[in-house]
């Protein structure tokens, strides 16, 4: 089993297991059926249509995270579940020759994203910061800015 691979599983398992987590502590345990359609579902349409199956998969934890968030369930356990599912979207997408230098460069900066993103995800946890409309709508124009910066690099290399 290649590292994607074994990243891929991990990363799938982990977002069902930490939103799973999420809503069984808050007591909403009658989400866990749906949770495990949701992997179910991944696992057997992976083979018939690659698109498909991730769209579903992250398209479903965002939506379970943001309903985590509705009913005030913490937010480290939505988080985590969405980071990890956005992960295993990515690797789902991803196509490069198992152990390339493109794959290998893919990875790095992918873990390199999930270790900021935990890092952000556990600053926000601690410090509980309360920023306004106007800050958040700033740091999401920054990150799409950063974002663009990014593609341009990879193209222009």
């Amino acid at each position: 089993m290649s590292p994607r691979t074994i990243l891929l599983i991990l990363s799938l398992s982990l977002s069902t297991a930490s939103l799973g987590a999420g809503y069984f502590l808050a007591g909403y345990w009658q989400a866990m059926p749906a949770l495990l359609l949701i992997w179910l579902a991944w696992f057997l349409t992976r083979r018939r249509s690659v698109f498909l199956s991730s769209a579903i998969f992250l398209t479903a934890t965002i939506m379970l995270a943001a309903l985590g968030l509705f009913w005030h369930i913490p937010t480290v356990w939505m988080l985590a579940g969405s980071l990890a599912g956005l992960v295993g979207w990515d690797l789902l997408n991803f196509k490069a020759q198992p152990g390339s230098l493109f794959e290998k460069s893919h990875l790095r900066s992918l873990g390199l994203a999930l270790l900021v993103g935990i890092s952000g995800m556990l600053a926000a946890a601690v410090f509980q910061f309360q920023l306004s409309f106007g800050a958040a709508v700033g740091l999401a124009v920054l990150a799409a800015g950063g974002f663009v910066f990014g593609i341009r690099q990879i193209f222009k290399s």
